[in-house]
């Protein structure tokens, strides 16, 4: 894979975690102020003046941006667990949606990611070794709640820290970070699965977000 070469979208000082529609039209990230959010009206044009968004931890939102995955305290317990609310278009209220049970279970839950298709949910869950694995849970279409989490096995899943795992719009390359490092697994020649580090390393940010053909990556840095 071809190391990504980068420019500055936005410079205030002090935004992070940003998150984007799949047209890359909408971008919703943090300042030290709290989340906004922000729209263009092309990719070739900049941001406009960015408004208060819905404040939570961790959101990711869906390709429509009408969706947004975040973790919140279980009611009873000190556990964290993915949390859905959705809106009617933009700058309509949230409303808190509940999610299946096969979605959460023991340990934290963390770093929710959807598919662009919004058919695939993965995360990862923390345990008390200060494991981190990542989970897929699939759904056959929009209209229907996503199925049980299932492990996504040893070819990604090491027993080290692993995690913000995005699943591309082939729906079979991933980009995960494992400690320190990004990786990506696609499937090879013969059908297997491959793991590989991201070329050159270019981002140092835990939070990425990569464009569904992959070829575009947004990110904080200090530069």
């Amino acid at each position: 894979a071809a190391a990504l070469a980068s420019a500055r979208l936005i410079g205030r000082g002090d935004e992070k975690a940003p998150v984007l529609t799949n047209d890359q039209l909408r971008i919703y990230y943090d300042r030290s102020t709290g989340r906004v959010e922000s729209s263009r009206a092309s990719t070739s044009v900049p941001f406009v003046t960015p408004v208060s968004a819905y404040s939570v931890k961790e959101p990711w939102l869906s390709g429509d941006g009408l969706s947004v995955y975040y973790l919140a305290k279980e009611q009873e317990g000190n556990s964290e667990v993915l949390t859905l609310a959705v809106r009617e278009r933009f700058n309509a209220p949230w409303e808190q949606v509940e999610l299946p049970r096969g979605i959460n279970g023991p340990g934290h839950r963390c770093y929710p990611r959807l598919s662009s298709d919004c058919l695939a949910l993965l995360f990862s869950t923390h345990l008390p070794t200060n494991q981190n694995d990542i989970w897929i849970s699939r759904r056959a279409s929009v209209a229907e709640p996503f199925g049980s989490a299932v492990n996504y096995g040893p070819t990604v899943n090491t027993g080290v820290y692993e995690g913000y795992a995005q699943l591309l719009g082939d729906n079979a390359t991933v980009v995960f970070r494992r400690n320190s490092e990004w990786h990506f697994i696609y499937q090879n020649e013969r059908g297997g699965k491959t793991t590989l580090p991201l070329a050159g390393q270019p981002i140092s940010s835990e939070h990425l977000w990569l464009a569904p053909d992959g070829r575009t990556a947004y990110f904080a840095a200090n530069r």
